[in-house]
């Protein structure tokens, strides 16, 4: 028992280390709900069961994202990169510009368990999780992950 908490311990340190405050990449840009001034015309998506705390994230396309999908991430191993099994909760055709969407989501505890993906104008899927900085809260997109989709 003690070992396993060790390791779980070891995983979550490594997990943090590789996070950065990195909130916006160059094609999708992620902010709170409660940090945006002005919303506007958007999408939303609710991932939490009733009763549960809710928390917003707004994703905002710099050029429309195919594909664009939320995904709920269990953890299933750690080895260079942490890898994820993914179920997919939502999908978006195209994330487009001047539509952002407003998800509402849960977080629980220190490893991510949210994400998303899309595609990118090369052909390439993007995968990210998300999650909130343990030192200040701030939203960090975490894009050094794997995922494995659960069927």
């Amino acid at each position: 028992m003690k070992t396993i908490k060790i390791l779980l311990t070891a995983m979550i340190i490594s997990l943090s280390f590789l996070m950065g405050s990195v909130y916006a990449q160059e094609d999708i840009e992620a902010q709170w709900e409660k940090n945006v001034q002005q919303l506007g015309a958007h999408d939303e998506f609710v991932t939490s069961q009733l009763g549960e705390t809710r928390t917003g994230v707004v994703y905002f396309a710099k050029c429309p994202l195919k594909d664009f999908k939320i995904l709920s991430l269990k953890l299933e191993k750690f080895e260079d990169k942490p890898v994820f099994l993914a179920q997919t909760l939502y999908t978006k055709e195209v994330l487009n510009p001047e539509r952002p969407l407003l998800v509402k989501l849960c977080l629980y505890g220190s490893v991510p368990n949210n994400g998303f993906s899309y595609t990118d104008s090369e052909g390439k899927t993007r995968y990210y999780a998300i999650n909130a900085s343990g030192k200040d809260g701030s939203l960090l997109l975490i894009d050094k992950i794997i995922i494995k989709q659960e069927h």
